[in-house]
């Protein structure tokens, strides 16, 4: 996970891709965020680029598209929409 995290911190331009499972992000996308939780206070991504990707065969994927987008802005990063 350091890896991860220190290639992520490295990065100008962060995507999150997620499939969308009943309104909700997946579990591996759940997982990861908790993981760098604590970055929504430190703002490890203040300055970088963000944007996300989220994938369903109906509307549900509205409202987790608005979840994703909040999440990148409280780590930091400028959402690109």
């Amino acid at each position: 996970m350091e890896f991860l995290k220190n290639e992520i911190k490295s990065s100008n331009i962060i995507l999150l891709a997620t499939p969308v499972y009943l309104r909700q992000e997946s579990g591996l996308m759940k997982n990861f965020l908790g993981r760098i939780a604590q970055w929504t206070y430190t703002l490890e991504l203040r300055g970088k680029i963000g944007s996300i990707i989220t994938l369903s065969s109906s509307n549900e994927k509205i409202e987790t598209s608005q979840y994703m987008q909040y999440i990148i802005q409280q780590l930091g990063a400028v959402d690109l929409g």
